[in-house]
């Protein structure tokens, strides 16, 4: 494996990604991005290397696929939605442009995210890229991508703040404050004052949004999520794959018993099965982008 860390792929601000090459490089390889968690407001691109993802990682690699792990900006007093969607639709573009350079097949690129990242990834695999900005240097580049795997990502944020009733009676202190902080940063709305400002924003960055209205199948998904999820309930992935469902896309979707949210709880068995249905999905999609 050849690792080049923090490339720089977009200034203003600085933004870097990390690339991982297989051992035994070919031209035209087929690659994945990868987007970390952290609830929009923390986490980082090194986070790829922290439990189950790792030995994902290891076999993508070894298998002669290249991994890219992507930081886009966090959500704070300065940053909000759609800047860190923007963000990863210029990593893609970035990816694209330098494609020949690094031997990636630019018609082979998928992409996966954990928890928030996951979140951003649908919203690059399903949403309209007209809505957002796009890198000087980037324009008229694609940042589309061909398969999206899901892992425990919030579909519809309006009930996941369960924004209509959010409030100090309503909610424990420690979690109200937390929710308060998040929204404000996501949308820097004031979340008791401006609840329907902020409700026309989750929705606008819902990825069940664009699932719904489309009306013909769009880019296959995997989605994992544990059961017993107490950060993005379950419920959100049931309705992101009904939605696929009803609109004839791909998708497949695996749910594991009593596992919490960052697949907390997760058994030795769980974390295998786990694994091979999400190496099995990626190389899929990998073989017939081949052809």
């Amino acid at each position: 494996m050849t690792s080049i860390l923090n490339i720089i792929y977009k200034t203003a601000p600085e933004l870097k990604l990390d690339m991982y090459l297989p051992e035994h490089k070919n031209p035209n390889m087929p690659a994945i991005i990868y987007y970390h968690g952290g609830g929009w407001i923390e986490g980082d691109k090194t986070g790829i290397d922290n439990g189950f993802k790792l030995p994902i990682k290891k076999t993508l690699l070894d298998q002669g696929v290249v991994v890219i792990s992507v930081n886009y900006r966090l959500m704070d007093h300065q940053y909000h939605f759609p800047d860190c969607i923007e963000d990863a639709l210029d990593a893609t573009r970035f990816i694209r442009k330098h494609a020949q350079e690094y031997q990636i097949d630019e018609n082979n690129i998928g992409v996966m995210g954990t928890s928030a990242g996951a979140h951003i990834a649908m919203l690059q695999a399903y949403s309209d890229h007209a809505l957002y900005k796009v890198a000087p240097d980037l324009q008229g580049i694609s940042a589309n991508v061909r398969y999206l795997v899901n892992i425990y990502g919030p579909t519809e944020l309006v009930s996941l703040f369960h924004l209509q009733k959010l409030s100090a009676e309503n909610f424990p202190a420690d979690l109200f404050n937390y929710a308060c902080l998040i929204l404000k940063a996501m949308t820097g709305c004031d979340p008791l004052k401006e609840k329907n400002k902020i409700e026309s924003i989750l929705k606008k960055y819902s990825p069940l949004t664009y699932v719904q209205q489309s009306d013909h199948p769009l880019v296959p998904c995997l989605t994992l999520h544990g059961e017993a999820d107490e950060q993005v309930a379950i419920n959100q992935a049931v309705m992101l794959q009904q939605a696929l469902t009803d609109s004839h896309t791909e998708n497949e979707f695996y749910s594991y018993p009593q596992v919490m949210h960052a697949f907390e709880k997760m058994t030795a068995q769980q974390e295998q099965k786990m694994r091979h249905q999400c190496l099995k999905f990626i190389f899929k999609q990998i073989k017939r982008n081949a052809i």
